[in-house]
């Protein structure tokens, strides 16, 4: 059995309040074909229909896992967001079921609330298997469905053992909505914990912005939101070293990420008071999460430190305490700082640290104004540490060894300090010759621990390709920058980071009590063409798939992959065929209307400057089976890759939209079938030929009135 999963769809059923489905009616909303409609009937389930997608029609590389790619039109107001939003609200609230907020609390960087209003039941497919989340209001069930009937999983008062089980046989959504007006908290409904405990509009929603659980939590809202609003500056900032380590990791496999850009050379400049800029933001966020530690955090900082000092003498030989090199104070600070905040914010190494011990040092103190707060002495703390030295050491260790995206700018100081690099002070560059040599490169991490460590400001240079130019030419167009390029070109950049970014860290958790491998990854593009022009567009959907192919996914973790987009734009729906899309406000066109190649129109053409009228992953496919038609010279080769592809070569012909295209391919198609696959073909003359007959006794039974 093939271990994949997609997502059947969505049934809103009665007790869903207005305000939630808003526009949406009560129904079944599928997101692939189904036999069957299940409207508002909770008892029904849904069939896959035999002519469905094939799973490895999108696996354009063998690299790949297994991918589907479903997708949501409508006009303006016809409830896409919301039904988005519907799916976010049942994970969200089978989470809070799954792991309820006393099960997060040593995490006061993560919470999960309940949102109450909802009735509805969300379907998947995972390995075959029909699986099932019936959100009823305060209640959250999960059901299997074994020969038609549904066998409820208990997901409540679990141990860590059996919560891990359940989430190992689930998936991970990564929701992308660049939208100003989406996603604002500020514009739902009231919440309610599974404790009953009212609390204010929106807040379940705010935490699903917050990734520092470890990927626990299978779903993450992207870009992070804070009372609705995006910080640019600061998405900007994020996704700089994000595009530079893909822009560098696809050029060393002669790839390109930034598509008509090649890397030129990375500029860096050596930030002074990192410290002191770092130190004050770092009490900020401690008002939001420890407040208890505001004041005395400077002394666990310290005691890291030492550690550090003393774990970087013994396996590399460098003394941080040498004072006649001045970056040596801040790469102690570094690595005591990143150690202290992954103390404060993972589980597992909140209990390495005793995290609770440490809390329980609070007391209480009379400020002015009659204000009493809670605070941990300095001196208590700095007692406590002294006992708990082994502590300190062993988290030390631990980060020292561990690597994966917790750890991995730990390591890219390490590396800092092992090579000779980044050593100037001022504006310096680097070649990309210099930076990367010839070595082809094939993870992120590889490429991340290669750059200055965060105590660096960083830019990327880039150099426009010109067509038959060739790299080593002497006279090279102007550099540019990722700030300089246009909107479209670095919103396609951004979503495409954040979700290799994403992945990447969720294939590289070490699994423990409060870390989970997920195989199964749920990727959601809201509003998928924004800021996109017409060819970025046409072409996103294969060069989606492309740039996955080339980030190397460990598929022994990351074995399928579901896509859910969000469009009005008629050159994403060429690439996906209506057996995968959801036409919501027009019931009539549902599954009828052919939109694998469909002719985009002239106009479109010649108004936006296209090349091509259909989507480029529709035309990589009849480009595949018209080579294997016209390739008659090798015949033994024609006909294994012919049967080898056959199923999704007869998918492609039967669905083409564009009817002398269909003519065409069809004919291609039968041909091949009569001489490689005779049986299937007789099979299909028959049948023909009863439909020509009932249409002839047809056309006699008028002739005869």
């Amino acid at each position: 059995m093939i271990n994949t999963m997609r997502i059947i769809g969505v049934q809103i059923l009665p007790g869903t309040d207005i305000t939630i489905r808003k526009s949406l009616n009560i129904g079944w909303y599928p997101l692939i074909k189904c036999k069957n409609d299940i409207a508002s009937d909770d008892k029904l389930i849904p069939i896959i229909a035999e002519d469905c997608c094939p799973q490895s029609y999108y696996k354009i590389d063998k690299r790949l896992p297994f991918i589907s790619v479903c997708a949501i039109v409508g006009e303006n107001g016809s409830g896409k967001s919301s039904l988005l939003e519907i799916i976010y609200r049942i994970i969200n609230n089978f989470a809070a079921t799954l792991l309820p907020s006393p099960q997060l609390n040593n995490n006061k960087n993560v919470t999960v609330l309940y949102a109450t209003g909802l009735e509805a039941r969300l379907f998947f497919e995972l390995k075959g298997e029909i699986r099932c989340i019936y959100n009823h209001d305060i209640v959250t069930n999960y059901f299997t469905v074994i020969k038609g009937n549904c066998k409820e999983l208990k997901i409540s008062n679990l141990t860590s053992d059996e919560r891990n089980v359940v989430l190992q046989n689930f998936f991970y959504t990564i929701a992308l909505n660049y939208s100003l007006y989406a996603l604002n908290s500020s514009d739902y409904d009231p919440i309610i914990p599974k404790e009953n405990e009212q609390k204010g509009a929106g807040e379940w929603l705010k935490n699903m912005f917050h990734k520092n659980d470890g990927y626990y939590i299978p779903i993450a809202l992207t870009p992070y939101r804070d009372d609705g609003e995006i910080n640019i500056n600061n998405e900007n900032n994020l996704a700089l070293q994000r595009l530079s380590v893909f822009s560098l990791l696809f050029h060393s496999q002669r790839k390109s990420f930034i598509e008509g850009y090649a890397p030129d050379e990375l500029q860096y400049q050596y930030i002074k008071d990192y410290k002191s800029i770092k130190i004050e933001g770092f009490r900020s966020r401690l008002s939001y999460t420890y407040p208890e530690l505001i004041t005395s955090i400077d002394i666990l900082i310290k005691h890291f430190e030492l550690a550090w000092e003393k774990k970087i003498l013994e396996e590399l030989g460098i003394d941080l305490n040498d004072d006649s090199n001045d970056r040596n104070e801040t790469i102690a600070f570094f690595l005591a700082y990143k150690s202290t905040k992954i103390c404060l914010t993972y589980p597992s190494f909140q209990k390495m640290l005793n995290l609770n011990g440490i809390l329980r040092l609070k007391q209480t103190t009379s400020e002015p104004e009659n204000k009493r707060t809670e605070k941990i002495p300095t001196q208590a703390l700095s007692y406590w540490l002294k006992a708990n030295t082994d502590k300190i050491n062993a988290i030390t260790n631990e980060l020292y060894k561990e690597k994966n995206h917790i750890t991995i700018k730990i390591h890219q100081c390490i590396n800092y300090l092992t090579n000779q690099r980044y050593k100037e002070d001022g504006v310096y560059s680097i070649s990309y010759k210099d930076l990367m040599g010839t070595k082809r490169y094939k993870t992120y991490d590889e490429v991340l621990v290669l750059l200055p460590p965060p105590f660096f400001k960083i830019d990327l240079k880039l150099r426009k390709k010109t067509r038959g130019q060739k790299e080593e030419t002497k006279t090279k167009p102007e550099a540019i920058t990722l700030q300089t390029m246009s909107s479209g070109e670095r919103q396609l950049l951004y979503s495409m980071s954040y979700i290799f970014y994403h992945i990447k860290n969720i294939a590289s958790i070490q699994e423990d009590d409060e870390r989970i491998c997920y195989n199964h990854i749920n990727l959601i593009f809201d509003e998928a063409e924004l800021y996109y022009h017409p060819e970025f567009q046409r072409i996103f959907v294969r060069r989606l798939l492309e740039n996955l192919a080339i980030c190397h996914i460990d598929r022994r973790i990351i074995r399928s992959i579901n896509i859910i987009i969000v469009t009005h734009s008629p050159f994403l729906l060429s690439d996906i065929p209506e057996t995968n899309i959801l036409f919501l406000g027009d019931e009539e066109q549902q599954g009828k209307q052919k939109t694998l190649g469909a002719n985009i129109y002239d106009l479109l053409k010649s108004s936006f400057f296209m090349k091509y009228a259909i989507g480029d992953f529709a035309q990589h496919k009849l480009n595949e089976l018209m080579e294997v038609y016209y390739n008659k010279k090798d015949s033994k080769n024609r006909q294994d890759i012919f049967l080898e592809k056959y199923d999704e070569f007869k998918f492609t012909a039967e669905h083409i939209a564009d009817d002398y295209l269909s003519k065409t391919f069809l004919f291609m198609f039968h041909e091949m079938q009569q001489e490689f696959k005779p049986e299937d073909a007789r099979s299909r003359i028959e049948k023909e030929l009863q439909d020509m007959e009932l249409k002839v006794e047809k056309l006699r039974k008028t002739l005869r009135k």
